[in-house]
């Protein structure tokens, strides 16, 4: 696995798009290094040199947590859902994105969008 952690001092009202930049950026780097081994079609279905990618081929998961330290409760977005303005009658097909915030301030863990019961704090 990949792991990634952002600190942040102040509440970032866009941060589940940073998130998803980051990790996206560390998976289009493994795709791309991938990539690079079927320059020729050889030993390759039509699909899997189109796509530069064996139907086998695995990436590794990628693990972004933002922990929070600020001095203000978080009340920013944690999901990329909450950062927009969704009609109820298409929200099922809007794909979503959360991100792994963990609020640090005064000593105390405030663990979002992760199974509080599993985690201390």
């Amino acid at each position: 696995m990949i792991f990634g952690m952002e600190n942040q001092g102040y509440i970032h009202y866009a941060m589940p798009m940073r998130v998803m930049g980051y990790d996206y950026g560390a998976y289009k780097k493994q795709y791309d290094s991938n990539a690079k081994k079927y320059k020729a079609a050889e030993g390759l279905s039509e699909d899997e040199y189109l796509s530069k990618m064996r139907e086998t081929d695995k990436l590794i998961p990628v693990i972004t947590v933002v922990v929070y330290y600020g001095e203000k409760p978080w009340n920013g977005a944690a999901s990329l859902h909450e950062m927009l303005n969704i009609p109820e009658e298409v929200v099922q097909y809007v794909n979503d994105y959360k991100m792994i915030l963990v609020e640090a301030g005064q000593n105390e863990c405030k663990f979002h969008n992760v199974d509080n019961e599993n985690s201390s704090g």
